[in-house]
């Protein structure tokens, strides 16, 4: 027989994952700006010629990019980290954990979209190295790996909730 302290070990695991996660999603999401703006501060006087407010102004782009994915990352994280919590206390088949799987299929695939629309500066980072890629692959792999994991979520929750009708009908019969 086995014991009940090992789901409780791994689920904790994972929250503590999540919770390692936080900080490298923020940093992802804020470095941008940061940098954006050490670039501006540094810079005496920014002159008005059309490159300069053009490199600005996609710098900026790209900025506001990161940081919408980075806050769609970080509501999943944290629903993530809520849904462990609960599972831990022996009630993963419950509504709050299927409308938590709902929201984090939702970020994931606001994050996809984001990617998709407005391109992505993860990849190319990631990809660094490694023998030469089609621009096409670069560009869609992200939000493609974003969608298909929002995809599986979300069937995740469609199964949680039959699960949560066949344990009530139970609870009725029982």
């Amino acid at each position: 027989m086995h014991s009940a302290k090992r789901p409780v070990i791994l689920l904790t695991l994972a929250q503590l994952i999540c919770i390692l996660a936080i900080p490298l999603t923020l940093f992802i999401a804020l470095v941008p700006a940061f940098l954006l703006y050490s670039f501006i501060s540094q810079t005496p006087m920014l002159q008005t010629s059309t490159d300069t407010m053009s490199v600005l102004l996609f710098s900026g782009g790209q900025c506001l990019r990161d940081l919408a994915m980075g806050v769609c990352c970080f509501c999943a994280e944290m629903e993530a980290i809520g849904i462990f919590g609960r599972m831990k206390k022996a009630s993963a088949f419950s509504e709050r954990n299927s409308a938590a799987l709902g929201r984090i299929a939702i970020a994931l695939a606001a994050a996809g979209v984001v990617a998709l629309l407005f391109g992505n500066s993860l990849v190319p980072f990631l990809l660094q190295g490694l023998p030469a890629v089609s621009p096409v692959v670069e560009h869609l792999l992200l939000p493609f790996m974003l969608l298909v994991i929002a995809l599986m979520v979300r069937a995740v929750q469609i199964l949680m909730r039959r699960a949560l009708s066949m344990q009530t009908e139970n609870d009725l019969t029982v």
